[in-house]
């Protein structure tokens, strides 16, 4: 049996060279990926307009960062950060940093993913208000109130509030939980289990699954 070896003349090459070519595609896909940290009570909405622009503007190869540590604060502009992450066309990973309690819960388990360190505390309890006005107005404005904030725990907290913790919730009942418990309580939603996990190391599967499936299909 004899090995032959094909030699390609000069005047062959362009035509291989434009061969090669037709099998070559070429993708430029700009990815941003925010980071956003929210460490003090939640005040008036102005305060987070450039969080939820961005949110609102991302796209799909797009990730965004959010990391929780502190108390709660005002509902109004909690719901409008939530609104933001459900109109994000991008990924919107939450972390647990510290202390997640009141309205940051509410952010925290409306994001696409979840990051839990290590010893953090997660508070669910009741709403608090004050407000004045003639006694007619306050009895309707604590029936809306009662009506609406049942329906916001139902929505926000089904799936990783039993029925009757959430019974327990709107009857002022506080729930805490470790960093441990609420792990075990999403945990198909979790993409760092670990607080040594380098952020770095999550950027290709973890934080921009979207791209990665484009790219494999």
């Amino acid at each position: 049996m004899h090995n032959m070896t094909k030699f390609i003349s000069p005047e062959e090459i362009p035509e291989l060279e434009l061969k090669v070519k037709s099998y070559i595609q070429t993708q430029t896909i700009d990815i941003n990926i925010n980071h956003f940290y929210l460490v003090k009570e939640i005040v008036e909405p102005s305060y987070y307009l450039d969080m939820i622009h961005t949110l609102k503007t991302t796209q799909e190869h797009d990730t965004t960062f959010i990391y929780l540590n502190s108390i709660g604060g005002d509902l109004s502009t909690t719901i409008q950060i939530i609104s933001a992450m459900h109109q994000s066309a991008g990924t919107v990973i939450t972390s647990m940093e510290g202390n997640v309690a009141s309205a940051r819960t509410m952010i925290f388990l409306s994001g696409d993913k979840h990051i839990i360190n290590d010893h953090c505390t997660f508070l669910i309890h009741n709403y608090s208000s004050s407000f004045g006005g003639k006694g007619n107005e306050l009895s309707k404005r604590v029936q809306f109130n009662e009506k609406y904030f049942n329906e916001l725990v139902t929505s926000i907290y089904t799936g990783f509030l039993t029925d009757v913790e959430i019974e327990q919730v709107l009857n002022d009942k506080d729930l805490w939980f470790s960093s441990e418990d609420v792990r075990s309580r999403i945990p198909d939603n979790l993409i760092i289990n670990n607080k040594d996990v380098n952020m770095n190391d999550i950027s290709e599967e973890d934080a921009l699954p979207t791209l990665m499936d484009d790219l494999q299909n």
